[in-house]
Protein backbone atom coordinates (compact mmCIF):
# COMPACT_ATOMS: atom_id res chain seq x y z
CA UNK A 1 0.00 0.00 0.00
CA UNK A 2 2.74 2.20 0.53
CA UNK A 3 3.48 2.32 -3.26
CA UNK A 4 0.37 4.16 -3.92
CA UNK A 5 0.55 6.05 -0.97
CA UNK A 6 3.87 7.31 -2.89
CA UNK A 7 2.15 7.64 -6.10
CA UNK A 8 -0.59 9.74 -4.40
CA UNK A 9 1.95 12.37 -3.50
CA UNK A 10 3.80 11.98 -7.09
CA UNK A 11 0.44 13.29 -8.62
CA UNK A 12 -0.19 15.62 -6.10
CA UNK A 13 3.27 17.97 -6.88
CA UNK A 14 2.38 18.17 -10.27
CA UNK A 15 -1.35 19.50 -9.32
CA UNK A 16 0.40 22.02 -7.50
CA UNK A 17 2.51 23.87 -9.86
CA UNK A 18 -0.16 22.75 -12.84
CA UNK A 19 -3.20 22.95 -10.98
CA UNK A 20 -5.32 22.65 -14.60
CA UNK A 21 -3.76 19.54 -15.55
CA UNK A 22 -7.13 17.36 -16.26
CA UNK A 23 -5.33 14.30 -17.21
CA UNK A 24 -3.26 14.60 -13.70
CA UNK A 25 -6.34 15.05 -11.74
CA UNK A 26 -8.00 11.64 -13.77
CA UNK A 27 -5.25 10.16 -12.54
CA UNK A 28 -5.03 10.94 -9.23
CA UNK A 29 -8.66 9.76 -9.02
CA UNK A 30 -7.35 6.34 -10.13
CA UNK A 31 -4.96 5.77 -7.51
CA UNK A 32 -7.58 7.06 -5.20
CA UNK A 33 -9.88 5.08 -6.64
CA UNK A 34 -7.60 1.88 -6.09
CA UNK A 35 -7.38 3.11 -2.66
CA UNK A 36 -11.35 2.39 -2.29
CA UNK A 37 -11.63 6.37 -1.70
CA UNK A 38 -14.31 6.59 -4.00
CA UNK A 39 -15.66 9.62 -2.93
CA UNK A 40 -12.22 11.27 -3.49
CA UNK A 41 -11.57 9.57 -6.50
CA UNK A 42 -14.95 10.84 -7.88
CA UNK A 43 -13.96 14.77 -6.71
CA UNK A 44 -10.65 14.11 -8.76
CA UNK A 45 -13.06 12.30 -11.44
CA UNK A 46 -15.26 15.81 -10.96
CA UNK A 47 -12.42 18.46 -11.41
CA UNK A 48 -11.07 16.62 -14.76
CA UNK A 49 -14.14 17.53 -16.05
CA UNK A 50 -14.36 21.11 -14.73
CA UNK A 51 -11.20 21.59 -16.83
CA UNK A 52 -12.38 19.38 -19.92
CA UNK A 53 -15.94 18.57 -20.05
CA UNK A 54 -15.28 16.32 -23.11
CA UNK A 55 -12.93 13.89 -21.24
CA UNK A 56 -14.24 10.83 -22.03
CA UNK A 57 -11.65 8.87 -20.02
CA UNK A 58 -12.86 10.85 -17.21
CA UNK A 59 -16.47 10.80 -17.71
CA UNK A 60 -15.83 6.61 -17.69
CA UNK A 61 -13.68 6.64 -14.11
CA UNK A 62 -16.47 8.41 -12.71
CA UNK A 63 -18.82 6.29 -14.22
CA UNK A 64 -16.66 3.21 -12.79
CA UNK A 65 -16.62 5.08 -9.11
CA UNK A 66 -20.30 5.22 -9.27
CA UNK A 67 -20.75 1.57 -10.13
CA UNK A 68 -18.39 0.83 -7.63
CA UNK A 69 -20.42 2.85 -4.81
CA UNK A 70 -23.53 1.07 -6.13
CA UNK A 71 -25.23 4.22 -7.65
CA UNK A 72 -25.44 2.75 -10.92
CA UNK A 73 -27.92 4.90 -12.77
CA UNK A 74 -25.56 7.68 -12.18
CA UNK A 75 -22.83 5.51 -13.88
CA UNK A 76 -25.19 4.43 -16.60
CA UNK A 77 -25.21 7.71 -17.65
CA UNK A 78 -21.65 8.76 -17.50
CA UNK A 79 -20.78 5.57 -19.18
CA UNK A 80 -22.84 6.39 -21.93
CA UNK A 81 -21.67 10.32 -22.20
CA UNK A 82 -18.25 9.09 -22.59
CA UNK A 83 -19.53 6.62 -25.73
CA UNK A 84 -20.96 9.34 -26.81
CA UNK A 85 -18.39 11.54 -27.22
CA UNK A 86 -15.70 8.52 -28.00
CA UNK A 87 -17.95 5.73 -29.53
CA UNK A 88 -15.57 3.39 -29.72
CA UNK A 89 -13.91 3.49 -26.25
CA UNK A 90 -14.08 -0.26 -25.80
CA UNK A 91 -13.40 0.16 -21.68
CA UNK A 92 -16.21 2.20 -21.84
CA UNK A 93 -18.55 0.28 -23.33
CA UNK A 94 -17.28 -2.79 -21.34
CA UNK A 95 -17.60 -0.77 -18.03
CA UNK A 96 -21.51 0.03 -19.44
CA UNK A 97 -22.17 -3.40 -19.79
CA UNK A 98 -20.58 -4.30 -16.07
CA UNK A 99 -22.90 -1.77 -14.67
CA UNK A 100 -25.96 -2.70 -16.38
CA UNK A 101 -25.06 -6.41 -15.47
CA UNK A 102 -25.16 -5.00 -11.93
CA UNK A 103 -28.11 -3.04 -12.29
CA UNK A 104 -29.58 -6.63 -13.52
CA UNK A 105 -30.74 -4.75 -17.08
CA UNK A 106 -28.42 -7.81 -18.77
CA UNK A 107 -27.24 -11.14 -18.28
CA UNK A 108 -24.06 -11.11 -20.23
CA UNK A 109 -21.91 -9.24 -21.52
CA UNK A 110 -22.01 -10.62 -25.33
CA UNK A 111 -26.23 -9.21 -24.94
CA UNK A 112 -24.55 -5.21 -25.10
CA UNK A 113 -22.21 -6.13 -27.64
CA UNK A 114 -24.68 -7.29 -29.58
CA UNK A 115 -27.21 -4.07 -28.84
CA UNK A 116 -24.69 -1.64 -30.11
CA UNK A 117 -22.91 -3.64 -32.53
CA UNK A 118 -25.66 -6.03 -34.14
Amino acid sequence: MWQIDEAVDQYKRPLQLKPRNAMVHNNLGLILQKKRQIKEASSCYEKALEIKPQFAIALNNLGDAMSESGRLDEAISYHENALEIKPNYAHAFNSLGNSLQKKGLVTKQSSITKMRFG
